[in-house]
């Protein structure tokens, strides 16, 4: 299963700010990311929201259906930091257990 990452705080790196970009846009990079076996991780700052707030809301959830629709699993950083420091890794096996 691919993981989308959703970051709601201000950091100064991801794949994606799915608040200023359009749907059309962040659904090409999460395809591209998946297609390379990567995490793609998104940010919300709000600080540069693409159209009006009832925009972003249809844009978030036209982007959550789709991956419902595809089977890709959306996960908040905390859910990711949990999974990677929380959780056991052998290099032999696996570096990040999904």
């Amino acid at each position: 299963m691919i993981h989308w990452v959703i970051v709601a705080m201000p950091v100064m790196w991801g794949d994606f700010m799915e608040d200023a970009s359009s749907f059309d846009r962040v659904k090409r990079i999460i395809a591209d990311r998946i297609a390379r076996h990567y995490y793609a991780i998104g940010i919300v700052t709000l600080a540069h929201l693409l159209g009006d707030w009832d925009g972003y809301l249809i844009r978030m959830d036209s982007l959550l259906n789709w991956c419902k629709r595809k089977d890709i699993a959306v996960k908040t950083y905390k859910e990711i930091a949990a999974q990677l420091f929380d959780t056991p890794q052998n290099a032999y096996t696996n570096i990040f257990r999904l």
